[in-house]
């Protein structure tokens, strides 16, 4: 969104900050806004791993 929004490729960014290169952004003037809704995943109940309720971490 950040591409759409000011232009900025954030995962390009990110990865070249990985590989300890140094990185210069142009200030930030966004001319656009962008929404992104995302619903949260359904629980399913007896899909054969037993119940989510009872697995620790789910």
């Amino acid at each position: 969104m950040a591409a759409h929004a000011a232009g900025i490729d954030l995962v390009d960014v990110g990865a070249r900050i990985a590989l300890g290169e140094r990185v210069e952004l142009p200030p930030v003037d966004p001319d656009r806004v962008f929404f992104q809704f995302t619903p949260p995943a359904p629980v399913v109940r007896g899909c054969g791993r037993g119940d989510p309720a009872l697995t620790p971490g789910a």
